[in-house]
């Protein structure tokens, strides 16, 4: 099945109804949605690409299938891909800041993203040493880039992080923190989070 299909159905009615397709399909195709995640936007707008992003990623999209119905590879390899998505979709196009209302649906989106109960957080978190780092490396990663709302989706997924591996979600918060160039409202976040305290 093509991408554009599958956004399609994801676009047609709320909450999406998705084909089910098997692992390495679904991993693949949100592969392919994360490396084109620019131009999705550009295509379909913030409220409509932030729709597709709840869609794939939420409860019946392809995140499920793609994380626990495919071989380790082929997960990491849409894990690594997230990357990807925080860096041309997230990253180019969210304008939220901490403390203030979503601007759009795809700002919502890149807050809620280890949130959306499609099993990323879970395949992340819970399954195995190298996907736990894949993770890790994203959230530093995201939590060094220059857009707040990416900041701030890594200090929620870092925030919930607090129950499986607090030592390790307060070492890159606290990392995160040394920075001086932060807002108030930022820094405030980040200390919730560190604490398992943020919503």
């Amino acid at each position: 099945m093509q991408l554009q299909a599958i956004l399609g159905f994801a676009l047609e009615r709320w909450p999406p109804c998705l084909p089910t397709l098997d692992g390495s399909t679904s991993g693949k195709l949100l592969q392919e949605f994360n490396l084109s995640s620019d131009s999705i936007v550009q295509t379909f707008g913030a409220e409509e690409a932030g729709q597709l992003v709840w869609g794939l990623y939420g409860v019946g999209g392809l995140a499920h299938s793609a994380f626990f119905k495919s071989s380790e590879n082929e997960a990491l390899a849409t894990l690594r891909s997230v990357r990807e998505l925080y860096r041309n979709g997230f990253g180019k196009h969210c304008t939220h800041r901490i403390g203030e209302a979503w601007p759009t649906k795809l700002d919502l989106a890149c807050y809620m993203f280890w949130d959306l109960d499609g099993g990323l957080r879970a395949a992340a978190f819970s399954s195995s040493y190298e996907m736990e780092s894949v993770a890790l490396v994203i959230l530093e990663t995201c939590l060094n880039s220059e857009n707040e709302s990416v900041q701030e989706s890594a200090l929620h997924a870092l925030n919930h992080m607090h129950y499986y591996r607090p030592s390790v979600a307060a070492t890159l918060i606290n990392k995160y923190l040394s920075i001086p160039a932060h807002t108030q409202a930022a820094i405030g976040y980040a200390k919730e989070c560190r604490e398992g305290r943020a919503q």
